[in-house]
């Protein structure tokens, strides 16, 4: 059976506001920023797993008109095998993008969208997520904010709380929107504060495979136009539509089946670049 662990405690900060941390390393327990003490069922080993120890792990992070504190955060990181997607809500005249030029850091891959689509980054996400599936190799995701902030052995430690069987791990954090507080993390509604969270990468493509060969109906959203079709959600792993392969009558508007939840069918999957192609209109012929 699949775990999914709540290996650490304290080990995120999300500042939301980040004029309010200085940009440098503070010892433990000399200020609020501070992460305290780690505790829970992390066992005491060293900050980097053997078996993980080159394990890449992929940041999403949404961004819109202010200065990305995250970066100073993974730069610090222990486990220093990292790719940051840092998406800008539409065109930034600001300067961000010299900005994050001079960081002079190739495992920062900074876009902007062509239009804003001011959805709290939900667009932005799916998007970054739709070029990991495509060009992008690493072993396990973090969605977070470009706001957010973490403690130098943050990767290390959530690496390490990885088992076998482990398909997700999470951490509590202090968080500073409306004040210092700790939050508690669950994997439930109002429980789960953006950046605490890290995944295995292959889950949602090894259950794809498995209804491939089955040849098993999968469920799945529609979120995004591209050339000659869609890009589809199917529980975390991102197939391409063609659009010929919609329904068995022809499509008037296009637009319309963006955000679309519908049955879908695994036609072709290349496992080597992680891409899966599937249809629609297979199951209704």
């Amino acid at each position: 059976m699949k775990k999914i662990k709540h290996g650490l405690k304290w080990l995120a900060a999300s500042v939301g506001f980040t004029l309010h941390l200085p940009l440098r390393r503070v010892p433990a327990g000399t200020t609020r920023l501070a992460a305290p003490s780690v505790r829970g069922c992390l066992p005491s080993r060293a900050a980097t797993n053997a078996d993980r120890a080159d394990a890449k792990v992929l940041f999403i992070a949404p961004v819109y008109n202010y200065y990305p504190i995250l970066i100073h955060a993974l730069q610090a990181q222990t486990h220093d095998n990292w790719e940051l997607l840092l998406v800008h809500d539409g065109p930034n005249d600001l300067g961000l993008a010299a900005t994050i030029a001079a960081f002079n850091d190739k495992r920062i891959d900074y876009s902007e969208t062509t239009l804003r689509h001011n959805d709290w980054g939900h667009s932005l996400r799916r998007y970054a997520l739709e070029r990991i599936a495509q060009e992008k190799s690493g072993d396990y995701i973090v969605v977070t904010n470009a706001d957010n902030y973490y403690v130098p052995g943050f990767l290390s430690l959530m690496l390490n709380a990885f088992e076998d069987d482990t398909v997700v791990t999470y951490c509590n954090a202090v968080h500073s929107h409306r004040g210092w507080t700790h939050l508690d993390t669950r994997i439930a509604r109002s429980y789960i504060d953006c950046g605490v969270v890290m995944a295995r990468r292959e889950e949602a493509w090894v259950e794809l495979e498995k209804l491939h060969e089955k040849g098993e109906r999968v469920n799945g959203v529609i979120f995004n136009r591209v050339k000659g079709g869609f890009t589809v959600d199917l529980n975390g792993a991102v197939a391409f539509l063609p659009g010929s392969q919609i329904d068995i009558k022809p499509i008037i508007d296009y637009d319309a089946y963006v955000g679309k939840k519908m049955e879908f069918k695994v036609v072709k999957i290349n496992e080597a670049i992680k891409n899966a192609v599937v249809s629609h209109k297979a199951l209704i012929e």
